[in-house]
């Protein structure tokens, strides 16, 4: 049997046959593949598989199948006030998935650096719609991620904050619904295989997991809240099972989930102790709040520049700083500075105000 193939009769379309007043419609009908140029990248003609967001999503999950941990991350870190806060989102390789799945799209990214922080700015362009959203993540390089070897603790920040930029631009230009529904669909996939296992099981499984990565019972006490394994439910074992995924997978340290448990204080004595007078603060402490000059800066370029009242310039604030801000003394030194270097560009401003809008429509149609 020959094995040779012949492409004699096969179609070349060239750019002049596609300008033809005959038009894409009798190419595509003639058997031709047609491809469109678009900024750099090649993409078919959004009209011969138009994206089904059904589909998109039912992919979606059979993947989150394949692994639900994977999925997203969930995690307690303590609060200003002292107290826990549960910190819960989907992962990058959820936003790869939902990504390679949503089809006909690409996400480009740049990079710059200043001697203390990488500048990561990813773009995510709908090549189907002609959608372009771009959303800057800044990740500073002394992570403290509690590696000896300086330059692989390096290497580990940089890869996790290119992983949050592309995760982050992901999730904010396709439908919430995708990540939402996929990070629901993997907990429940965790707590019925907990149960399945057995939760006594699950329990000690869970003990020996974490032993093996140095995590006493005492903070896992701490991050649960419980002290009682024996109390520990399928949720509490769900979240634990997360954690560990995301300290497995480079994505966060045991330092940050799993911080050292303060020795209690000594006993107070009946031996005198002199008064230690208050330490001076360092003006140039970065960690100290926001200066007036930098307060008027920022309002100066929201109302001025942007257009923005004062809740709508807070509002934007809040995103940028990436935690609530009902005054700008809630900023610290450091955290103004980015809000600053934020607001400097224009384009990276505009991408947080359309994700805003999105999500507090009601706020910025006064």
């Amino acid at each position: 049997m020959n094995s040779e193939r012949h492409f004699d009769d096969v179609k070349v379309v060239t750019p002049e046959k596609v300008q033809q007043k005959d038009g894409l419609e009798e190419l595509v009908a003639g058997g031709a593949t047609v491809t469109k140029q678009g900024t750099q990248y090649v993409t078919a003609v959004a009209v011969q598989r138009p994206r089904q967001l059904k589909i998109v999503k039912d992919k979606v999950i059979s993947e989150v199948e394949l692994e639900p941990e994977a999925a997203y991350y969930a995690w307690k870190v303590n609060t200003k006030g002292g107290g826990k806060k549960r910190i819960e989102g989907g992962t990058i390789g959820l936003a790869m998935s939902i990504a390679r799945n949503f089809g006909n799209c690409a996400v480009d990214i740049t990079i710059d650096e200043t001697p203390t922080h990488y500048y990561f700015k990813p773009v995510f362009l709908d090549l189907e719609t002609g959608f372009t959203f771009c959303r800057t993540f800044r990740q500073r390089k002394s992570q403290g991620i509690g590696m000896k070897d300086e330059d692989r603790a390096q290497d580990i920040t940089f890869q996790i904050g290119q992983s949050k930029a592309i995760r982050n631009v992901v999730f904010s230009a396709v439908p919430p619904a995708l990540k939402n529904t996929a990070i629901k669909e993997a907990q429940r996939l965790i707590v019925e295989d907990i149960d399945q296992c057995g939760i006594e099981k699950s329990r000690e499984k869970c003990l020996k997991t974490f032993a093996s990565i140095d995590v006493t019972k005492e903070q896992l006490f701490e991050y649960t809240g419980i002290n009682d394994p024996a109390k520990w439910s399928s949720a509490v074992l769900a979240d634990l099972r997360t954690a560990f995924k995301t300290i497995d997978t480079n994505q966060a340290s045991v330092k940050e989930l799993f911080p050292e448990i303060e020795k209690p204080k000594p006993a107070e004595t009946d031996t005198y102790t002199p008064p230690v007078e208050p330490e001076k603060k360092d003006p140039d402490d970065k960690s100290a709040m926001t200066t007036s000059k930098q307060s008027g800066a920022i309002y100066s370029k929201c109302t001025s520049e942007y257009k923005l009242d004062k809740v709508q310039a807070l509002t934007l604030v809040s995103a940028i700083a990436d935690h609530p801000v009902g005054s700008m003394k809630d900023l610290t030194k450091d955290e103004a500075t980015h809000v600053i270097d934020v607001l400097e560009h224009p384009d990276t401003t505009k991408g947080y105000l359309t994700e805003i809008s999105r999500e507090k429509k009601d706020l910025f149609d006064k």
